[in-house]
């Protein structure tokens, strides 16, 4: 397993990977889960083959929400969830034929401001 951007909760993820038979990339403590040319993730799931010969996901993560774009948005999910009170690593865990990563990013993301700005908008 590899846990990367500790600790945090906002996340802009990319990861690119060879096919393989599975993986795992666990965030804010919710599992995305690549199986078999299919992902899950907060009980949605749907087909994602390979384009060409890589399986490219970008993962947008905020306290409540999941947004999973696969292969550059041939695949596109959104899904909610209450995130723990601690924040938690980005990881990515194998499956039992390994797992051959070409590329994995990951931004920590910021909160926006919070009190509302003085003066005319």
């Amino acid at each position: 397993t590899l846990r990367v951007g500790c600790p945090g909760d906002l996340w802009d993820v990319e990861l690119v990977v060879a096919p393989c038979e599975g993986f795992r990339v666990r965030l804010c403590g919710q599992d995305v889960v690549f199986a078999r040319e299919r992902i899950r993730c907060l009980g949605a799931e749907a087909s994602l083959p390979p384009a060409g010969d890589l399986i490219r996901l970008r993962l947008l993560v905020d306290r409540t929400s999941i947004e999973l774009f696969g292969n550059g948005g041939d695949l596109s999910m959104s899904s909610c969830f209450l995130a723990p009170d601690q924040p938690g690593c980005v990881e990515v865990a194998a499956g039992n034929d390994g797992l051959d990563i070409r590329e994995l990013t990951v931004h920590q993301l910021s909160v926006a401001s919070r009190s509302r700005p003085e003066g005319p908008m």
